[in-house]
């Protein structure tokens, strides 16, 4: 009996208890897009102000976005009754391509939230609407040519310069009279200076002979007397 009440009041918590923990929160969520862009309108639909919290944008090809992969995470701020914060995710962020699944997952402290899921189709390039054609550019004007400048007219030629007449010649000086000769001035005797040696050894010599001669006459001559 206990075991079926215990029972019982588990399956009351599931039923009533997970509804009420998602009414908890106090956001309101609307998210729409195109083949550029996924925008989220955050509002505050209970009460007069709600803490800040979080999204996850969740994304899959086909199917249930909620089973999807994460593509982004942001922060939601603080808000006010009657204020709204406005979340842009820019599709060609998306490493997947621009189609498919989309849909945001919030969190606040008081519970959490999806948003309502956006399907985006038809974004192949073929699809694409064409870029509109850049209109020529219009020509510039020719720049009109400057007109010559007048040429200068030609400079006077400058007048000769009359000519310096010729300075006249310098009469000759005359010419001196040639002074008288001086007479001779007699030749000065030469002073006395050294004589030149002009002596040599001849008479010496021939003394030397004599004396010579005389001493052998004079042996001969006293051999002969005491022969």
């Amino acid at each position: 009996m206990l075991k079926k009440y215990v029972s019982g009041l588990a399956a009351g918590f599931l039923v009533l208890g997970v509804p009420a923990m998602a009414l908890a929160c106090n956001w309101g969520a609307k998210a729409e897009g195109d083949c550029n862009q996924i925008s989220l309108s955050v509002a505050v639909e209970r009460g007069k102000s709600e803490a800040a919290g979080t999204y996850d944008l969740y994304w899959s090809k086909e199917g249930n976005p909620k089973k999807g992969e994460i593509i982004e995470h942001g922060e939601i701020p603080a808000l006010k009754k009657g204020e709204t914060h406005q979340v842009v995710y820019d599709l060609d962020k998306n490493k997947n391509g621009h189609e498919g699944n989309y849909a945001f997952y919030l969190k606040e402290p008081n519970g959490s939230i999806w948003s309502n899921p956006v399907k985006v189709t038809g974004c192949s390039q073929s699809e694409q609407p064409a870029q509109p054609e850049q209109p020529n550019k219009p020509e510039q004007p020719a720049q009109p040519e400057q007109p010559n400048k007048p040429e200068q007219p030609a400079q006077p030629e400058q007048p000769n310069k009359p000519e310096q007449p010729a300075q006249p010649e310098q009469p000759t000086k005359p010419e001196q009279p040639a002074q008288p000769g001086q007479p001779a001035q007699p030749e000065q005797p030469a002073k006395g200076g050294q004589l030149p040696k002009t002596a040599t050894s001849y008479p010496l010599a021939i003394a030397w002979s004599g004396a010579l001669l005389a001493t052998g006459l004079g042996i001969l001559v006293f051999r002969k007397r005491h022969a």
